[in-house]
């Protein structure tokens, strides 16, 4: 428990704050000439707790030998980035790939507040109406319920309607966390599976299998795009995306590929027989041998794909306000006719 509690307590000490501000200064540093350790330390106290024992565990790593991605590791920096200084120190472009990863951070600390202020509200009135609604089926709809049967002004089974439409955020809210735990089952049980398992069992979810394929396929073409174009061979490309140990689908993608390569089979062929990348790609890359760019028409593609998928990803939270608005509309709309309709019959009779 000792153990566990300070291994946090080193995490957050070491956790960089602003991490956009921190890749883009530190590929600045880098372009003017500062070294790597240089550099580091200068923005170390404008980004962590603990100064010194960041500055001293950086260190640390530096003499026993490790680069930048073992330094970006101590950072908490995702994995997913991490690989992209992994084909940096191969492909000589670090300076390029901090400021790379700073941008991709920026889209995803803006998709992250987008998605907040989207729900912030909504959510807030939700939460409110399923206490009001709870607060109104126990305390005043019972005597409303007592006074019609009183009366006799409002049949039972129209009551229990009435009662049942206040039930209704009660049912949005169920479906709500139903779907969020189910989430969180497939995805546990996935992870526990073999990485050909895994991506054998997200080409079945119809909803999900087009935005993993489009994820995947966009960070191959980008890290193979990227070492391509800095001169290195497509068997040895591949052989580094093998070898990374950050991105377990990109290694099992990069295996199978790198296998078919060494018996001769032509790129295009392995593409096309791939279940895990999208078929646009072979289009690229036939059209990139062909003319002779086929690292610059991986790069594009990869960029062409982060478009669409970040703006596709803006629309869907987008309309995510407005779905929440139509649900909070119907509870009203619920509340108003459980209220008034037996309050409008009593006046009737």
């Amino acid at each position: 428990m000792k153990q566990w509690l300070a291994k946090r307590r080193s995490k957050r000490d070491l956790f960089i704050k602003d991490k956009v501000s921190f890749m883009k200064k530190l590929s600045e540093l880098l372009a003017e000439g500062y070294h790597f350790s240089e550099a580091i330390i200068v923005l170390l106290p404008h980004h962590v707790k603990n100064v010194e024992l960041a500055t001293t565990t950086i260190m640390e790593q530096l003499r026993e030998g490790h680069g930048v991605v073992e330094v970006m590791e101590l950072f908490a920096v995702a994995p997913h980035h991490l690989i992209t200084f992994t084909i940096a120190e191969r492909d000589g472009e670090m300076i390029a790939a901090f400021a790379r990863v700073a941008e991709q951070i920026a889209t995803e600390e803006r998709l992250k507040q987008k998605f907040r202020q989207a729900m912030l509200y909504p959510a807030t009135l939700l939460t409110l109406l399923f206490f009001m609604f709870l607060v109104f089926r126990t305390a005043f709809f019972p005597r409303i319920a007592a006074i019609t049967a009183e009366r006799q002004t409002t049949a039972a089974d129209e009551v229990r309607l009435y009662e049942l439409l206040l039930y209704l955020p009660d049912f949005f809210l169920f479906l709500f966390v139903s779907i969020s735990l189910s989430i969180i089952a497939v995805t546990y049980y996935i992870r526990k599976q073999p990485i050909e398992q895994q991506l054998r069992i997200q080409r079945r979810l119809v909803l999900w299998r087009t935005i993993h394929k489009t994820r995947l396929t966009r960070q191959f073409a980008a890290h193979l795009g990227a070492l391509l174009h800095a001169g290195i061979s497509l068997q040895d490309s591949l052989l580094i995306l093998r070898q990374q140990t950050y991105h377990a689908y990109i290694r099992y993608i990069a295996m199978a590929t790198h296998e078919q390569v060494l018996q001769g089979t032509p790129l295009p062929t392995v593409i096309a027989l791939s279940d895990d990348l999208a078929p646009q790609l072979l289009m690229f890359i036939e059209h990139g041998e062909k003319s002779g760019f086929l690292s610059k028409e991986l790069l594009i593609y990869s960029e062409l794909l982060e478009e669409r998928t970040t703006k596709w990803l803006e629309r869907l939270i987008s309309a995510m306000q407005p779905l929440l608005f139509v649900i909070i509309a119907l509870c009203i709309v619920a509340a108003y006719v459980s209220l008034l309709v037996p309050i409008y019959n009593m006046m009737k009779f």
